[in-house]
């Protein structure tokens, strides 16, 4: 599951403008937390683990599943080579971007 809209509105009780304003919300933090994590790929450490951990949490409290997935493999490879970041980092931005997509088109 890409998005669980359920667990949004859990949230927001069904209030759409609410919706869109924590996702924006979510957004400008997401982009944060990337561009934390791209400066952090060539060293990985602490930086990078705290930076998928947070991105993690946010995307799992906001519902965006697949996204939350991908962070939570991220984390362990605090310690891995750089090129194993940098897929990860691909992943991330990918996945990102398409759950920002399933959100704008939501029913």
């Amino acid at each position: 599951m890409i998005f669980d809209f359920d667990q949004l509105r859990s949230y927001t009780l069904g209030d759409r403008v609410l919706e869109d304003e924590v996702f924006g919300l979510f957004e400008d933090g997401a982009r944060g937390y990337l561009d934390t994590l791209a400066a952090e790929m060539a060293t990985g450490g602490p930086a990078w683990r705290r930076a998928a951990h947070g991105f993690k949490g946010s995307a799992a409290n906001l519902g965006a599943a697949a996204l939350a997935a991908e962070l939570a493999a991220a984390e362990a490879l605090d310690m891995a080579a750089p090129e194993a970041r940098a897929q990860a980092l691909h992943r991330i931005a990918h996945m990102f971007e398409h759950s920002c997509a399933v959100f704008r088109s939501r029913p």
